[in-house]
């Protein structure tokens, strides 16, 4: 027995079926700079952990504290849910 794959779970990020949960933008998040954005709405939860470390990483400590303090500033939470503090 196949299993049918529905353009409906495929990560926006990688490409590959079973996405598994919403991706940041649909709930509003804020993305860090360089950050990949999905090209659908619905991803890999590692998938979008992993650019996300993966964006933070690449910015320095100034432009991240710049990043949160704007945010801050606008009444928005840069730190997307789960991500380590």
């Amino acid at each position: 027995m196949t299993m049918a794959i529905y353009e409906s779970d495929i990560c926006g990020l990688c490409g590959e079926p079973g996405a598994d949960k919403c991706a940041k933008w649909t709930g509003g998040a804020i993305y860090w700079p360089g950050e990949e954005r999905p090209e659908s709405d619905v991803v890999h939860a590692d998938c979008e952990k992993e650019e996300c470390r993966r964006a933070h990483a690449a910015l320095s400590q100034l432009r991240r504290d710049r990043v949160i303090d704007d945010a801050k500033r606008y009444g928005m939470n840069p730190i997307p849910k789960g991500y380590p503090s």
